[in-house]
């Protein structure tokens, strides 16, 4: 079970890398120097980049590790092309909150946004509910099994491991739903700026969770950590 875990790992891994890449740098920017403007074809690239993240993540949650990039890729290439038929007044280009995602950039255009509410919702129910159901069956008969098992080891592993990727999947749905939800059904409300924090939220969580949660991860970051001071101890200079 060791060697799935770590591809589990690592397609989590490069799927954070790949969600603050796409919006940190801008919201540091942001806040730093108060500069709020962001030029379209930027925008247009967040949108795919901040997407294809949140459905790699639903999907590697899933367990679907072999076509996650290729359906989260697919999926969220659709989504600049439909903004991109949109008018928008010069008056009316304020986002709510700090990235641009596709329901935020949406509900400014002046044109019948129809086509993108039908496509969002789809690729909601699809890509961000049907997983959440199925992880949740899942969850459900991992607790049975480990209900049923009378070995107290595999008992406490499996329950230590379903806790893990519980407190995972909790963080995820509940950031990756606020963003969903606010702009869909509250046009006129100024979304918190916090909120927009989700995206960074979610890597650090999955980083600290796995880590305290999985031993083999805490052990080979421990020992990577005594490496690189005994070196620095023996070789001061460098």
């Amino acid at each position: 079970l060791h060697k799935p875990m770590y591809l589990f790992l690592g397609n989590m891994a490069v799927a954070d890398i790949v969600a603050c890449t796409s919006s940190v740098p801008k919201q540091l920017q942001i806040l730093l120097t108060g500069d709020t403007k962001i030029l379209y074809e930027s925008c247009l690239v967040q949108i795919f980049s901040v997407h294809v993240f949140g459905n790699l993540e639903s999907l590697i949650l899933l367990g679907v590790l072999v076509l996650i990039w290729v359906i989260s890729t697919s999926a969220c290439m659709i989504l600049p092309l439909l903004v991109t038929r949109l008018n928008f007044s010069d008056d009316n280009r304020k986002i709510q909150g700090i990235l641009c995602d596709h329901m935020g950039v949406v509900v400014l255009a002046e044109s019948d946004i129809k086509v993108n509410n039908a496509y969002g919702t789809v690729q909601m129910v699809l890509l961000f509910l049907l997983p959440l159901i199925f992880i949740s069956y899942s969850y459900l008969r991992i607790f049975i099994e480990c209900r049923i098992k009378r070995s107290a080891e595999i008992t406490k592993h499996g329950l230590n491991t379903l806790l893990t990727h519980f407190l995972a999947l909790l963080i995820f749905f509940i950031c990756t739903l606020g963003s969903i939800m606010i702009p869909r059904y509250f046009k006129d409300l100024k979304t918190p700026t916090v909120l927009n924090f989700g995206i960074l939220a979610i890597p650090m969580s999955n980083a600290l969770i796995y880590f305290f949660r999985t031993k083999e991860l805490r052990k080979g970051i421990m020992k990577s950590c005594q490496h690189i001071f005994l070196l620095r101890t023996l070789f001061p200079k460098f």
